[in-house]
């Protein structure tokens, strides 16, 4: 029994990372030839995971005493710039310049609003789905 549950957590853990490694991706592309490995992709995208957990374990810490909503900006705020500060010097753009803070946090920025883009479409795409009979 304990394999199947191991299996429950495993695969939406690696749906999360294979997801957010793309949605990284797609946004250094959006940047115009900025370079960006798989490998960086991947690690930020478990480093996201890992970061993701403990933000909803402090959340559960910090219910009683803030409210949900600045929790979860906070969160977002830290995810933006532990992108940042993973993304300034592995991603280059078309000369072989590393990004830096400000291009970086910005690629990172996009890459969250992708995910959120994209999240919103698939949720106006089911949700009328849903009610059908």
């Amino acid at each position: 029994m304990s394999g199947l549950y191991v299996m429950l957590w495993v695969i939406p853990a690696g749906l999360f990372v294979l997801v957010h490694a793309a949605f990284a991706k797609l946004a250094a592309l959006l940047f115009g030839r900025a370079r960006l490995a798989w490998r960086h992709a991947f690690a930020y995208a478990g480093l996201l995971l890992l970061v993701s957990m403990l933000v909803g374990a402090g959340m559960a810490w910090l219910a009683p005493r803030v409210p949900e909503i600045v929790a979860s900006a906070l969160g977002l705020a830290l995810c933006v710039v532990l992108g940042g500060g993973f993304f300034r010097g592995r991603v280059t753009d078309a000369r072989g310049v590393a990004f830096g803070w400000s291009r970086a946090l910005l690629l990172t920025l996009v890459a969250f609003v992708l995910a959120v883009l994209t999240g919103l479409a698939l949720m106006l795409l089911f949700v009328p789905l849903a009610s059908v009979p």
